[in-house]
């Protein structure tokens, strides 16, 4: 199954409410994934085994694999366009 990590600070808080909102917009879209909450610290631990990084914390580092805005989850703001972005990764993903 495909895995997408959400990391935040200390990977309990913030970044378990976005994986629950993102688990349920995907539902309602019949998309199955993994979803694994982490530490930012963790973060390159998991890279390499996801197609997609929600992240929290703002970065200017490049990643591989696309990086989705988490903070648009929390608030509504640009979620359905962070939404699709990950959509997009995950229907691409081989």
């Amino acid at each position: 199954m495909k895995k997408i990590i959400v990391a935040c600070g200390s990977g309990i808080a913030v970044s378990q409410m976005i994986a629950f909102k993102v688990r349920k917009l995907l539902a309602k879209r019949q998309i199955e994934v993994e979803i694994e909450t982490i530490g930012i610290r963790e973060l390159e631990q998991h890279l390499d085994s996801s197609v997609a990084y929600i992240s929290v914390i703002k970065t200017e580092k490049d990643y591989e694999i696309p990086v989705i805005d988490g903070v648009a989850f929390l608030t509504g703001k640009g979620e359905e366009e962070e939404l699709n972005k990950l959509i997009q990764a995950i229907e691409q993903d081989v």
